[in-house]
């Protein structure tokens, strides 16, 4: 209950593999939208339930992503479905928009992870995908887009966290890492970041907008900062991306007048907060935030 003192529901998303929650979210009517991970067993099986309005119904090789909707009362599905080609996914972060609308964001490597009305962007080993799901609808009408970006061969590109303002535009950050070569992660026209530098950390945050509309374009895309990004929101007055992570990295851009100009160093790592403008183009304030 909304003062903590009552339990109002509980339960299972069984299945005979491993299932993992990572991120959930709820709408106007109370249903749960949850999101994560499910890995096969050794029989390469898993009766984690689907629904019959599933965009797919039926777990795909490896590790699949999911999307399950709890009826309010927590006592039946309104809607799950697997996400996934023949490599791996996992999905970090869902957002609902109107009720019935829902946007996970992850990480699919190397296989057909299924995409649909998009412009065809970069991949690599290691890719972000982004899905929009109408669960208003069903099977394949259900899925409203599906993208994944990714900066080549021999590159990581995971995404974390996603927030979605009230038009309908995906903010998604994460991090970058590579083993071999520079990055072909997008980046668009005037954005505050374009070289790609890892400093201490082997990995580089990043921040993309996506268009409400389909086919997917780049509203912005750009570069942030070394370390991993790993919480993003949006001012809904502004459109300011306000996000948050961590660094190892001591020469990591700070604004004038920051909270903490100077990582602690103290053989860890520092927390981080960014305000990015509205055009993806300046950082309206950056500090560490550690001891």
């Amino acid at each position: 209950s909304s003062d903590g003192t009552t339990l109002l529901y509980w339960t299972y998303l069984p299945g005979n593999s491993s299932e993992f929650g990572v991120s959930i979210a709820t709408d106007s009517l109370g249903r749960a939208y949850v999101t994560g991970v499910i890995d096969l067993n050794i029989t390469g099986l898993t009766t984690f339930p689907s629904t019959p309005n599933a965009y797919q119904p039926v777990h795909n090789t490896g590790s699949d992503a999911f999307l399950t909707v709890l009826n309010p009362a927590g006592s039946g599905l309104d809607y799950s479905t697997f996400l996934g080609g023949t490599g791996s996914e996992t999905g970090y972060d869902v957002e609902v928009g109107a009720n019935g609308i829902a946007y996970v964001a992850g990480q699919t490597s190397l296989g057909n992870f299924p995409v649909k009305a998009t412009t065809v962007f970069p991949t690599g080993d290691k890719d972000l995908f982004v899905a929009k799901f109408d669960i208003n609808q069903s099977g394949a009408n259900s899925l409203i887009y599906s993208t994944r970006i990714g900066a080549g061969s021999f590159n990581y590109v995971n995404g974390r966290s996603i927030a979605v303002n009230n038009v309908g535009n995906v903010f998604v950050t994460g991090a970058i890492s590579n083993s071999f070569g520079t990055p072909t992660f997008p980046t668009t026209p005037g954005a505050y970041n374009t070289v790609f530098n890892t400093g201490q950390d082997g990995s580089m945050s990043f921040v993309t907008k996506l268009s409400a509309g389909t086919p997917v374009t780049l509203d912005y895309s750009t570069l942030l900062a070394p370390g991993i990004a790993s919480g993003i929101d949006i001012h809904s007055a502004t459109g300011e991306a306000v996000i948050t992570g961590t660094t190892y990295t001591f020469a990591f851009p700070v604004t004038p007048g920051a909270l903490q100009p100077v990582h602690a160093g103290i053989g860890g790592t520092d927390a981080f907060a960014i305000k990015l403008n509205a055009t993806g183009s300046a950082l309206v304030y950056s500090t560490f935030i550690g001891g």
